[in-house]
């Protein structure tokens, strides 16, 4: 599996998650933090993705969300009244 279909995997898998640099725990830029620490002071739950473990996948996520830069999070929104998923990527 290349690294575009593993992004693609953890986006359609997890409701959340963000592919950061570092963990929640240890996290490594200060957007990173920010991000990783106001999804979980709203009691979201979220799985992350630390991008700086595997250089593939920091490499090409600017290229699956047509984005220049890292943090990239992903949300997957349910409309009730169709019981339709859709992807947000927001970074």
């Amino acid at each position: 599996m290349d690294a575009l279909e593993r992004i693609d995997q953890q986006v359609k898998n997890n409701p959340v998650v963000i592919f950061m640099k570092g963990t929640p725990q240890f996290p490594m830029c200060g957007f990173s933090m920010r991000a990783a620490k106001a999804l979980s002071e709203c009691g979201v739950p979220f799985t992350h993705v630390n991008v700086l473990q595997d250089p593939e996948l920091f490499e090409n996520l600017p290229r699956y969300a047509d984005w220049p830069t890292l943090v990239c999070l992903s949300l997957l929104h349910r409309d009730p009244a169709s019981d339709h998923r859709t992807e947000s990527n927001r970074q």
